[in-house]
């Protein structure tokens, strides 16, 4: 999905229901990973927080992550 959304450098990515933040994975790799912010949000907490991880996990360290609704 990521790839299909033709990022461009400096661009945002939003995911509204992050999960484990996959697509905010894929993002950072497709995009240029310095130039792309990434947000995303989930109404669980453990899912927040396995994102995070996740993002850690692949080298994505500038990532915005809320618990929301």
């Amino acid at each position: 999905m990521a790839q299909m959304a033709n990022l461009e450098e400096g661009q945002t990515v939003y995911d509204p229901a992050a999960g484990i933040g996959t697509l905010l994975v894929q993002a950072a790799k497709v995009g240029k990973l310095s130039e792309t912010q990434l947000f995303g949000q989930d109404v669980q907490d453990i899912y927040v927080r396995l994102a995070r991880f996740h993002l850690f996990f692949n080298g994505v360290f500038k990532a915005t992550l809320d618990v929301a609704d």
